[in-house]
């Protein structure tokens, strides 16, 4: 057993169940061990890391959803620690009420969790920057960040001295979904930090960089500065894809299998994956002996999001009815929260997230102060769970899961991780009034991190979602502040219109200070 589920106190995971039919063994893991078909790219990004203070600034590693731009960054992080290098990771997450800096947060705290101690600095700027940005290590900082540049000078100056003396290998993963305020902080870092012993190793779906979009700045001041290289991932070849099936078979198949698998994966790895499992679980493929079973010709589900939908439907009607609930979650399942919406105890959602984790549904996320929390192992899958379920359903699950995150969260309401899970709750759920307030929140703790596009953002849906039952205090409040961003950062004329609005709800309520 793992020993991070003991930790939790988890003495026995439940075998897998099916259909209602009592138990049977658990199936076989059917996962790729081994990254196959990325010799080329994995030796040219080894080479870049290896080069040192003359390495690239930034690798960009690009490519489709499941393509494995995930296991190549994993296999380059793990050269670089076996290289004696420092690897910090962080990875932007899928949701509309993103705080800024969001994937950077998440690196640090992933930094905090392991054995490695913070730069020793005499510089204030260097020893400060944490608390910027985590709020949890000692409250925030009396004196805020003056400005967004010296937030950004304090994160280049952090990394520098954390880099030294054996080198730092950043990785930043789905930069698709990460806010604009991270997108311009890493452009800052590549023009900064140009020589230090460091790189940037990034992920992205590049059919997200539309035009305009914070993401597709990134990619084209990068090429324009020639700050960094990018390695695009296409499908593997035919040999490449046998030799996957081989690994997660331990077998080799034979040629009417090679075939199939083949046709229905297009080379991509992760649907090799779920073809395979797919296979095996409707009896076509051997998992033993690798033989196909009936037709060489196979007739497979419409697309992958119907095979995760169809593995999803084996499970039992509990398991099935949690993962939903996980779906509704998040990308990461916060296992108290899940205990919460789905009236269990945390020792039953954890047998069951390990039996997803065993289906190949989650993978065993982190375990730190708050309790071990599964992720799913793939967006697709997570995405195809929540495509299934009718709009009027997933608001009533938001809505379950907000009221059971406000509890959770009550002592700190306005923490990021919160924040964030709060919001994006509210506005999924079609609650005006709460999505109000913690739109309001949000863009209050955007400013205070210097994130002005999130802060814009998140004003902006505060506007549309207040109506006249709501506080009109708040209202005046907001006006205000939201008339002051646009007005000194933008420098836009609708700051001053919007001031001007601010004036006229406090005369109307009598506050004569304030207007």
């Amino acid at each position: 057993m793992p020993a991070d589920l003991q930790a939790a106190g988890i003495s026995k995971v439940k075998p897998v169940t099916g259909g209602g039919n009592g138990v049977r063994k658990p199936r076989p893991r059917l996962l790729a061990r081994a990254m196959v078909g990325r010799d080329g790219p994995f030796t040219q990004v080894r080479d870049w890391l290896a080069a040192g203070r003359s390495a690239p600034t930034v690798v960009q590693i690009t490519g489709e959803a499941g393509i494995g731009k995930s296991r190549l960054a994993r296999a380059a992080a793990d050269q670089a620690r076996a290289d004696g290098r420092r690897v910090m990771e962080g990875r932007a997450r899928s949701g509309d009420a993103a705080l800024p800096f969001g994937i950077f947060q998440d690196a640090l705290r992933a930094l905090r969790r392991s054995d490695t101690q913070p730069p020793r600095t005499d510089d204030p700027i260097v020893a400060a920057f944490p608390a910027h940005l985590l709020p949890e290590l000692a409250g925030r900082p009396e004196t805020p960040t003056p400005s967004r540049a010296a937030l950004f000078e304090a994160s280049s100056r952090y990394l520098a001295a954390l880099a030294e003396p054996q080198g730092l290998v950043l990785v930043l993963e789905d930069l698709h979904w990460a806010d604009p305020s991270s997108n311009e902080l890493v452009l800052y870092l590549a023009q900064t930090l140009d020589g230090e012993p460091l790189t940037l190793l990034v992920t992205y779906r590049p059919e997200h960089a539309a035009p305009g979009s914070s993401l597709d700045g990134l990619r084209r001041e990068l090429r324009r500065e020639r700050l960094g290289e990018e390695i695009a991932l296409g499908p593997l070849d035919d040999p490449a894809v046998e030799t996957m099936v081989v690994d997660i078979l331990g077998t080799r198949p034979d040629e009417r299998a090679r075939a199939a698998i083949v046709g229905m994966s297009g080379g991509v790895p992760f649907v090799v994956e779920e073809v395979v499992r797919d296979a095996v679980d409707r009896g076509r493929l051997d998992a033993e002996s690798g033989a196909w079973r009936g037709e060489p010709t196979l007739h497979p589900p419409a697309s992958v999001r119907a095979l995760l939908l169809a593995r999803a439907g084996e499970l039992d009607e509990a398991d099935l009815g949690l993962l939903r609930w996980a779906a509704v979650i998040g990308d990461r399942v916060d296992v108290r929260l899940l205990a919460a919406v789905t009236e269990v105890d945390e020792g039953e959602a954890l047998d069951a997230l390990a039996r997803l984790r065993d289906a190949g549904l989650l993978v065993e996320d982190s375990l730190d102060a708050r309790g071990l929390s599964f992720a799913f192992r793939h967006a697709l899958t997570r995405e195809a769970v929540l495509e299934d379920l009718l709009t009027a359903e997933r608001r009533r699950r938001h809505a379950r899961v907000l009221d059971a995150a406000e509890a959770q969260y009550r002592d700190a309401p306005d923490a990021p991780d919160a924040l964030a899970a709060l919001a994006g709750h509210a506005l999924a759920a079609g609650e005006q009034a709460r999505g109000f307030t913690y739109s309001l929140r949000a863009a209050r703790r955007s400013l205070e991190l210097c994130g002005y596009d999130e802060a814009e953002a998140h004003f902006e849906r505060a506007l549309r979602l207040w109506t006249p039952d709501l506080a009109a205090m708040e209202r005046a409040a907001m006006l205000l502040d939201y008339g002051r961003l646009l007005a000194r950062v933008r420098r836009e004329p609708r700051g001053g219109e919007l001031l001007l609005e601010a004036r006229a709800a406090y005369l109307a309520l009598g506050d004569r200070i304030h207007a």
